[in-house]
């Protein structure tokens, strides 16, 4: 009951029921008996990502110092991983100097050095104002954590703490620094723009006219743009060059917003209303309205955007692509990575992978934040494995394990991918180690069928012996993924045909029909072996 217990929380957690997810890990954790089973020592730490993801900030912290408070921990990736989770949870109640203490924690926890615990550190230290000390732990960043997913965000901080020292030298190398390294970032724009204001103060008024101009024709549909365009203006103007700003700004119509009119707000206000109301039809009317009469006009990627969601959902992907696509391609948009996610989740539910596989490659490299990031790197490794472009599954599962704090789930399903990738090319052996590794936890869906692929490689290598023992082992264990136990058992008869001993395979495959009542390709397998059984015998 406790194990049972256990894995029900680990599948709701998997389906997002983080609520019920929390129930589950706790019933297991509080009963006593759990004390002995394997999987006790992770699930304080697990209880407190259920908690943590619902935002219960405080019961998640006590979830994660239990599971830090355990011996034997301490050489596990999750427990530098729990440290930084204590640290958000007291950063998030506003205890920073607790919250600085769990990160210092973090940081001394592992010797190769902890990026998020030091930009957090740093993020601390500018709470507390303590503008200096913060500078001083972002200084050099980008040379001890090179590929950092939080290198841009810790250049930007840098930059800004720097301006508000009133260091502007060192604030624009900086910015620029963040311009090379991290051009695709999203913060690219907002240093661009920064820089700009930098440059207008010291009085260098050429270097800011193009920085403002970078910024507009670099990233036209950002709000950044229209803060630059307001700058250049400001700039133009006050230099009497007005001519020179007319003679631009004529050339952007339909890059960057026009001020908003009242027809132009009320076409787009009457399709935003049809689609509160729910009215998919109607609005789709209205944003076509809006784009045929005002194709410049302040919302239209707002409207190219909700028109491609709603065509998504009422079955008309085509259109909904292209609607899509209008706003993925407007650099700089607020919606674009909206845009992006929409198009590869719902390419991918289409079982188009290869436009999905774009978007997804799209995503990572827009991603401002650690778990987009993730996200987009494992839709491109799924994408890739179905496409049968398995060096790339391979390549994008070997780059995700290598990240010391990824979750358990996708550490299992990276995995996965790429066990699977490699079976698929060949490489057998290589493909067992991930495998093994899996088939370690046989009650989730990955284990399962782990456990029955690395028998059926032995088969498929002519290792009928092996192959045998190892599915015995497995359904002697027994799991709960009941396919897989039945594919095991329909490994058992062919090893059996394989041997010439058709009675024990009809025993198998008679005994399978009755029992595994799923309606599924299972029964298809069953039929399809007792029909060549018995031609052979006849």
């Amino acid at each position: 009951m406790n194990e049972t217990m256990y894995w029900k929380g680990e599948c709701n957690y998997r389906l997002g029921f983080l609520k019920d997810a929390a129930e589950d890990f706790k019933t297991f954790a509080l009963d006593p008996t759990s004390v002995k089973m394997n999987a006790f020592p992770i699930v304080s730490y697990q209880l407190g990502y259920a908690y943590f993801n619902q935002g219960l900030y405080m019961d998640a912290r006590l979830w994660f110092e239990k599971y830090a408070a355990q011996s034997g921990v301490k050489k596990e990736k999750t427990y530098t991983d729990a440290l930084n989770r204590i640290g958000d949870c007291h950063f998030q109640a506003k205890d920073i100097a607790k919250a600085e203490k769990a990160y210092q924690s973090a940081q001394w926890s592992q010797t190769s050095g902890n990026d998020y615990a030091t930009y957090q550190l740093a993020i601390c230290q500018g709470a507390r104002k303590l503008y200096k000390s913060k500078a001083e732990l972002l200084y050099g960043f980008e040379k001890k954590y090179p590929k950092s997913v939080f290198l841009d965000k810790a250049l930007f901080e840098l930059g800004s703490t720097y301006v508000v020292l009133k260091q502007t030298e060192l604030a624009a190398s900086t910015l620029d620094k963040l311009l090379k390294l991290c051009r695709e970032s999203p913060l690219a724009r907002k240093a661009s723009l920064d820089m700009a204001s930098i440059q207008q103060v010291q009085g260098k008024t050429d270097e800011a006219i193009a920085s403002y101009k970078r910024v507009i024709e670099l990233y036209p549909g950002s709000e950044e743009a229209q803060t630059a365009l307001k700058g250049l203006k400001t700039i133009l103007i006050n230099n009497n060059t007005v001519s020179n700003y007319l003679s631009y700004t004529a050339g952007l119509r339909g890059i960057v917003k026009i001020e908003t009119g009242e027809e132009d707000s009320l076409a787009f206000q009457t399709a935003e209303s049809a689609r509160e109301a729910n009215k998919p039809t109607e609005a789709l009317e209205g944003y076509d309205f809006y784009l045929k009469h005002f194709p410049c006009g302040a919302f239209r990627t707002d409207s190219h955007y909700q028109m491609g969601r709603l065509l998504f959902l009422t079955g008309k992907t085509t259109e909904g692509i292209a609607e899509l696509d209008s706003v993925i391609s407007t650099t700089g948009n607020r919606l674009q990575m909206p845009a992006l996610r929409l198009m590869a989740e719902g390419c991918y539910a289409l079982k188009d992978y290869a436009l999905a596989l774009n978007a997804y490659q799209q995503m990572e490299t827009l991603a401002s934040d650690r778990l987009t990031r993730l996200t987009a790197s494992m839709g491109m490794i799924r994408c890739s494995y179905y496409l049968e472009l398995y060096k790339g599954a391979v390549d994008g599962a070997s780059g995700l394990l290598a990240d010391e704090n990824l979750g358990a789930d996708m550490q299992r399903e990276a995995l996965y991918y790429r066990g699977m990738s490699l079976l698929n090319d060949g490489l057998n052996d290589l493909a067992k180690a991930d495998l093994q590794t899996l088939g370690a936890e046989p009650q989730t869906a990955f284990g399962a069928e782990a456990r029955f692929r690395l028998a059926e490689c032995l088969f498929t290598e002519g290792n009928d012996k092996d192959a045998e023992k190892a599915i015995q082992e497995y359904l002697t264990e027994g799991s709960s993924q009941t396919y897989w136990l039945a594919r095991s058992s329909l490994l058992l008869a062919d090893i059996s045909i394989k041997r010439g001993n058709d009675l024990q395979a009809k025993q198998y495959l008679n005994s399978l029909k009755q029992n595994y009542t799923v309606k599924n390709d299972i029964q298809e397998m069953i039929v399809s072996r007792l029909k060549s059984l018995a031609q052979r015998s006849n």
